[in-house]
């Protein structure tokens, strides 16, 4: 778990021995208020997520909560998820994605099928007009 953790970081150095340790800017909000989160480190260097209102407003109450538990339940909950199986079923009502392209290619040969009944005994030179001819003549000129 902490690999894919450190590879996310991408070890982008703030200062000499500091990381980008935030895996989830603008994602995580509070719980209480729904305001941005911050990072803090306690004297053991130990990171804890609080509510940056919390800062501002002394009688906010908003605890702190170790950014590593928020971490491995976000990571296990992805992990658990079956993106194969998410993307291939249906949602409801709504056609998958996959289906609405099959009908479109379906609606296209129909139409191609048309076109080919009705004009393919036209050579192709018969299907241009005599103002396209004569455009044809006049690039050839140049």
């Amino acid at each position: 778990m902490d690999g894919v953790a450190n590879h996310i970081r991408k070890d982008i150095t703030i200062a000499q021995d500091d990381y980008i340790t935030n895996l989830f800017p603008n994602i995580l909000k509070c719980g209480n208020c729904g305001g941005n989160i911050a990072i803090h480190y306690n004297h053991v260097r130990t990171k804890y997520v609080t509510c940056q209102n919390r800062e501002e407003r002394k009688d906010y109450d908003a605890k702190l909560i170790q950014y590593i538990r928020i971490e491995k339940n976000i990571f296990e909950c992805v992990k658990n998820i079956d993106f194969h199986k998410l993307m291939m079923e249906d949602t409801g009502n709504d056609i998958s994605v996959l289906d609405s392209l099959r009908e479109e290619l379906s609606s296209l040969c129909k139409e191609e099928v048309k076109w080919f009944t009705e004009f393919g005994h036209l050579n192709r030179g018969d299907m241009l007009t005599s103002e396209q001819h004569r455009c044809t003549n006049e690039k050839k000129k140049f």
